[in-house]
């Protein structure tokens, strides 16, 4: 059994890969693949929504352990149920938790195929759609709005997470550069050998 894991970064095309995932559930099926959407709510409920990935990354490090065998329990039930024997889980807000959600990973890996899918962009390029998104439209920092320059070198701070990806997962990381030019949905499926029917509007990217 594989489980495909894609931990983002933000604005690097990660909603348009969740919804081609989201609306293509026949073609995934037709080839086995069962996409079990962003969160780990099969786990509980408890760990829906932003809040609950916070909640599921707060575990320490026995009830991660014990959470990775009841994730693989619900999986190996669905393919069971349904014929799948690879699922697709998307979540850009995995990608700057490595150390919280290792000993999560290090015990999935007893059981599945773990691969893992990143993608990285020009901070040049990334840095004002984050600030527009997090700092301006979903404010995130508490208080007055911060300027790019002051909001910025919090958010660039997002990609010390990949040296720490690449040195702990290096074997089963697969890390892809985004840029706007590229259908990043395309890039995704080829990267995980699948394939999807082309999208009915175009203009699929991180902007």
């Amino acid at each position: 059994m594989k489980l495909i894991l894609h931990i983002g970064m933000g604005k690097t095309g990660t909603s348009s890969i969740q919804s081609a995932l989201r609306t293509n559930t026949a073609a995934l099926a037709e080839q086995k693949v069962h996409y079990l959407g962003m969160w780990f709510d099969m786990i509980d409920p408890a760990y829906h929504g932003h809040s609950g990935l916070l909640d599921f990354l707060a575990l320490d490090e026995a009830e991660m352990q014990s959470t990775a065998i009841s994730f693989f329990n619900l999986m190996s039930e669905k393919a069971e149920a349904n014929g799948a024997d690879t699922f697709i889980l998307s979540n850009e807000g995995i990608f700057g938790h490595v150390h919280r959600i290792k000993p999560f990973l290090e015990e999935l890996r007893n059981h599945v195929d773990l691969s893992l899918v990143a993608y990285i962009r020009n901070p040049y390029k990334w840095l004002p759609s984050a600030f527009t998104q997090w700092g301006l439209f979903h404010k995130e920092q508490k208080g007055p709005l911060q300027t790019f320059r002051v909001r910025a070198a919090t958010l660039i701070g997002q990609y010390a997470a990949a040296p720490v990806w690449i040195e702990t997962y290096g074997d089963s990381l697969t890390v892809r550069l985004h840029d706007t030019s590229i259908d990043v949905v395309e890039d995704f499926c080829a990267t995980c050998g699948i394939t999807l029917p082309p999208p009915q509007d175009a203009g699929i990217g991180a902007f």
